[in-house]
């Protein structure tokens, strides 16, 4: 291969003065890997990358790294080399910015150099140093080997210098790896044509087998970049579905610890990444204070929550009856539920049953404006408010409605005609009438007795008096005890408490947020954990590490765990 020209540009060693030559001691290598060696470093010297050399003072081992082909890649271990040269502080471009700039454009070509690094010569009085001992001979590099400190540094200075003209207008450069970028077809003929003849004047080799010309999208630096803009990539995406389950206690436990370490982060992961947040030195602290005093002062414009449409329908026939429930959001987002009933239902009954389960269903997204559209009249008015509900079980299904309702900032239902209902009319049938083993293509769920036989219980109600009552008191309405000193200690508790979707949990500092449980609860959990269906009987501290894992908490858990083993018969 030709190369580069060596007055354009070649790579130079800046070995500190005081450093000391290192000369690695010869290591072993097993059989298949000397034959690998003597292939490898055969190709080298007929392609006339190496030269034998007989007298050196730095020598460094060959390491024998075997490719997902199959094949064997020689390496060399420049370790002691690249310590005794300082960094090379040419700036390389983000790819992040990379990225961005080359996506959304019409066609898209693709290049990959050739053994890039290996295209640029060594500075001759420099190739003594990239010796490295073999079982045959000791070779050094007439070219520029990989695995050196500044190559890939000498590398983005030769491309900037090459394409100074093309970068960021019709080319993107990563090292090695290019895009060219065009709006059009015919445009991409030509600058594909001014690319191509930089590269032919400096004489530089591209890898055919690597290089895709005129597509629409294509992996790039990781990302998968089309006219469309940056979507998912595909073997990232099928290697979440191919990942297999936990198969043993082993493999359980290192499964917990890394979302345990990832938890402090995936909860606001999603909100911080549209910012494109970066690393920054801190500047000097006058603009600080500045920068500061100007946040603080910005005024924030609240965003408008968007309002959400609920369609509800009851259904009944020979074959049993039913609800259907569509929930509509922003963004064109739609949740179909179909739900069949387990018992003798009137046809008021079923219209209730359905709009309550609609209302749970929002109020489990977290929705806070909701409009709800139903064909029947009579629930429509008795909600509103218009007429009067007589029938006592009528009055508890209303009673019921009445408290979904006020956890909506703003609710309001509206009586529609049976034609602006149809969807829901016919998951309401859809629920009534599906045969068992049947395929799914909707949610589906079935209700065996009416709500308002269902006793509700909530996690944390802050009614009963727990050890929870001053914390959730504190978080909710900033209301603190008489006394001082408990005031002071519940101030202090509650910085390590959260209240989430109305429930009460406890922050920790490696571990995911833990629900916080009263009495019968931790009584309940401990039952479970220790002699249920997955228990095992273990001792207070594993008991009580179990469930630190499970996700729950209260403070007297180990002592709690303690006397349970201790009550517990079969222990």
């Amino acid at each position: 291969m030709p190369g580069i020209d060596p007055s354009f540009i070649c790579h130079r060693l800046a070995i500190y003065r005081e450093a000391k030559p290192v000369s690695q001691k010869q290591r072993k290598i097993g059989g298949e890997r000397i034959e690998a060696v003597k292939v490898e470093t055969q190709k080298l010297l007929n392609a006339g990358f190496i030269k034998e050399i007989k007298y050196t003072t730095w020598l460094a081992n060959v390491v024998m790294v075997k490719k997902s082909n199959g094949k064997w890649c020689m390496c060399v271990d420049y370790t002691d080399l690249n310590k005794a040269c300082p960094k090379d502080a040419y700036p390389l471009p983000g790819i992040d910015r990379l990225v961005d700039e080359a996506s959304g454009y019409a066609m898209l070509s693709f290049l990959d150099a050739y053994s890039s690094y290996n295209q640029i010569l060594m500075y001759p009085p420099d190739e003594e140093y990239t010796a490295f001992i073999t079982e045959q001979a000791n070779y050094c590099y007439h070219i520029m080997p990989f695995r050196l400190k500044n190559a890939g540094a000498t590398y983005q200075r030769l491309m900037d210098t090459v394409f100074v003209e093309q970068i960021g207008h019709n080319l993107e450069v990563y090292i090695d790896d290019m895009v060219i970028k065009t709006k059009s077809a015919t445009d991409h003929v030509r600058d594909l044509e001014e690319i191509l003849q930089q590269l032919r004047k400096y004489n530089m080799r591209l890898n055919p087998e690597k290089c895709d010309f005129g597509v629409q999208g294509e992996k790039f630096l990781g990302f998968m970049i089309t006219c469309q803009g940056i979507e998912a990539n595909p073997d990232k995406c099928q290697a979440l579905i191919n990942m297999r389950s936990p198969q043993n206690h082993k493999e359980v436990q290192r499964l917990a610890g890394r979302l345990a370490s990832l938890s402090r982060f995936i909860p606001k992961m999603a909100e911080l990444s549209e910012y494109g947040i970066k690393y920054e030195s801190r500047g000097a602290l006058k603009a600080q204070c500045l920068a500061d005093f100007i946040a603080e002062l910005t005024p924030s414009i609240p965003l408008e929550e968007q309002s959400w449409i609920l369609h509800v329908d009851g259904s009944s026939n020979t074959k049993g009856s039913g609800a259907g429930i569509i929930l509509e959001g922003p963004n064109d987002m739609m949740l179909e539920l179909a739900i069949k009933f387990d018992f003798q239902a009137t046809n008021n009954q079923e219209e209730y049953e359905a709009l309550l389960a609609g209302l749970r269903l929002a109020k489990d997204v977290g929705v806070k404006k909701l409009r709800c559209c139903s064909d029947s009249k009579l629930i429509t008015q008795q909600v509103g408010g218009s007429y009067q509900t007589k029938e006592p079980h009528l009055q508890r299904y209303n009673l019921m409605v009445s408290h979904l309702t006020s956890s909506f900032d703003h609710f309001q239902i509206e009586h529609v005609p049976r034609a602006q209902n149809v969807r829901a009319d016919l998951l309401s049938k859809l629920a009534s009438t599906k045969r068992l083993g049947q395929h799914k293509t909707i949610i589906q769920e079935t209700i065996s007795t009416p709500s308002y036989d269902s006793v509700a219980i909530l996690a944390n109600n802050p009614s009963q008096s727990t050890w929870m009552s001053n914390i959730w008191e504190y978080l909710t309405d900033g209301t603190l005890p008489s006394d001082k000193i408990e005031a002071s200690k519940v101030r202090a508790k509650s910085c390590h408490f959260t209240i989430e979707a109305g429930e009460l949990f406890k922050r920790g500092f490696s571990v995911p947020l833990l629900k916080c449980l009263d009495p019968d609860q931790a009584e309940y959990v401990m039952s479970e954990i220790h002699r249920g269906i997955c228990g095992m009987h273990s001792r207070a501290r594993s008991m009580a590490a179990r469930v630190i894992r499970a996700g729950y908490y209260w403070p007297t858990m180990r002592s709690d765990c303690k006397a349970y083993v201790q009550k517990c018969e079969a222990c």
